[in-house]
């Protein structure tokens, strides 16, 4: 039939998206054959063959003839003005640009021809199975569903994200809020660690080495939290956990040798923040759609192919992070070669060189882990070393302030001194220390139970102290009640209840009472929250895990 039912609408969208013949064409596609047939509208209108009607009309046109000069054939007046009355959009040259860009195409293939052909393109263009192109091809098939109802252009740019899966980062690999208070003698450690990282002519590695709760990953995520216009304007780029950090909100805490510690986990992850943060750029940075394409190893050049380029375009160092070495050092010892490869793919300092690249690890010193890679562990001029210092006066204060309940002035200050004495600003046992000073309600109690949890002999000695009282609390403990109550806490990854204990070691004999009565006595180490109870930190985990 005549194209004339139609074309006012393809020529008003012609005009809304300003397309001039010399750059664009307006192509109607069609899987009919080129009919010779002449066809009659309702009202008696004939209409001619529409191959046969076009081919004169851009002979007309050519001949540089207005709408009103072109003259069909007496036969074909009526669908000429029938076709014209179609065309109000725009001016007459509009209209007329219009109608020479305009071609019509037959003979077409079938749908099921067309799937065919498209899934081969993207096998062939992605270099991958069919099966792993289906997935690409379903999702421009229902972006394609999308775009006909509300989209007069799409770009390469938009296809390519229509390809490319949303939700591919895990939401504990995103940086926690550093906690309050924000100690003010770490300004002076934060200010040294951003001009490290903002440094042009820095060393490639720049490794944050401290004791267990120092404050490693608060001082990234103080710096990794600011806001910023675009994504990776800030200082920070791209970052990854080794472990999930504890936090109150927490309702599942895996332990250390888990899936994090994989090679595989940390690529994806940062190609996957880096397809995010590039969204309306895949095709021009070249970003793999799906992670499920690729083998690590590629993502690993993906990453850093794109990390080199980001950071020659912003004329700076494209900073990845990665936390919790100790963590994944750890891990080798339970699953020693997934956790080992999850080492041997972090990029050392020879390999990134002279690139616009910086990688920042954190982790506890390598003294204690010859899992770290011989870069860390020996001084390498490709590695600048940053440690945090103690806690000092004013840091107590302030932590006192915001973890203790309401205290006279004076009773506070007592406090401070007491525990700058047993900790000596060591910040995991001050953080322990204060713990302890919210149960207590007077100086000698705080002074008698930091001494009788030999809190000054150090942490190891302050678990143990704390582990072997809890266990005294119940008369006859059972055999089995002590690795099993450090299974628990250590690898179990939920918040624990008496109940729950209860219930699955009725073999044990203990009531849910006497549960719940080891884990208040194992505070602070372990802590209540709605939910149940936990560790309070990682560290403590470690101590369990050296018990079992």
């Amino acid at each position: 039939r005549l194209v004339s039912d139609w074309s006012s609408d393809v020529c008003s969208s012609d005009l809304e998206m300003k397309l001039t013949p010399d750059t664009a064409k307006c192509i109607l596609l069609t899987n009919r054959s080129a009919g010779e047939r002449v066809g009659v509208s309702d009202t008696g209108v004939r209409r001619p063959p529409l191959i046969q009607f076009v081919q004169w009309l851009k002979s007309e046109l050519a001949q540089g003839k207005t709408l009103r000069q072109c003259r069909p054939d007496a036969e074909w007046e009526q669908a000429w003005r029938e076709w014209r009355s179609q065309l109000s959009s725009g001016k007459a040259a509009q209209r007329l640009d219009f109608l020479r860009s305009f071609e019509v195409q037959t003979n077409q293939e079938e749908l099921k021809d067309l799937e065919t052909d498209l899934l081969q393109d993207l096998t062939e263009l992605f270099q991958i199975h069919a099966n792993k192109a289906r997935p690409l091809f379903q999702a421009l098939d229902s972006a394609l569903r999308r775009w006909t109802t509300d989209k007069e252009e799409v770009t390469a740019e938009e296809a390519f994200s229509a390809m490319a899966l949303e939700e591919e980062i895990e939401i504990e690999h995103r940086a926690p809020p550093p906690p309050a208070p924000f100690f003010a003698s770490r300004q002076a450690v934060l200010d040294e660690v951003e001009c490290a990282l903002r440094n042009e002519n820095g060393n490639p590695v720049v490794f944050l080495s401290a004791e267990p709760g120092a404050g490693k990953t608060s001082l990234i995520s103080q710096i990794a939290n600011r806001r910023v216009d675009r994504p990776f304007e800030g200082v920070i780029c791209l970052r990854y956990f080794a472990f999930r950090p504890i936090t109150p909100d927490s309702p599942l805490i895996p332990p250390d040798a888990d899936h994090f510690v994989r090679a595989d986990r940390l690529w994806f992850s940062l190609l996957s923040q880096l397809r995010q943060g590039l969204r309306g750029k895949l095709r021009t940075y070249q970003v793999p759609l799906r992670n499920d394409l690729l083998t690590w190893p590629e993502a690993r050049t993906h990453v850093l192919r794109m990390a080199r380029r980001l950071g020659q375009e912003m004329a700076r160092h494209f900073t990845v992070v990665v936390d919790g070495l100790d963590h994944a050092a750890r891990a080798v010892r339970y699953n020693g070669s997934q956790a080992k490869e999850f080492f041997e793919s972090l990029p050392g300092p020879d390999e990134i060189g002279d690139n616009p690249v910086r990688l920042m690890l954190a982790g506890q010193p390598p003294e204690s882990y010859p899992e770290y890679p011989v870069w860390l562990r020996a001084p390498h001029s490709g590695v600048q070393r940053l440690g945090i210092g103690k806690l000092e006066a004013d840091d107590v204060r302030a932590l006192l302030k915001a973890r203790a309940n309401t205290t006279p002035a004076d009773f506070d200050e007592a406090a401070l001194q007491e525990i700058i004495a047993a900790t000596h600003g060591n910040t995991l046992a001050v953080v322990f220390a204060v713990e302890e000073y919210r149960t207590c309600s007077t100086i000698e109690e705080l002074s008698t139970r930091l001494k009788d949890r030999k809190l000054g002999d150090g942490l190891q000695q302050y678990y143990a102290a704390i582990w072997r009282h809890a266990l005294g609390a119940i008369p006859n403990v059972p055999v089995g009640v002590t690795a099993l109550l450090a299974t628990a806490l250590c690898l179990t990854p939920e918040r624990l209840t008496g109940h729950l204990m209860a219930t699955a070691f009725k073999q044990l004999g203990l009531t849910k009472e006497q549960w719940s009565l080891l884990f208040a006595q194992l505070g602070p180490l372990v802590v209540e929250d709605p939910e149940g109870y936990r560790v309070l930190h990682n560290d403590v985990r470690v101590f369990l895990q050296g018990m079992l």
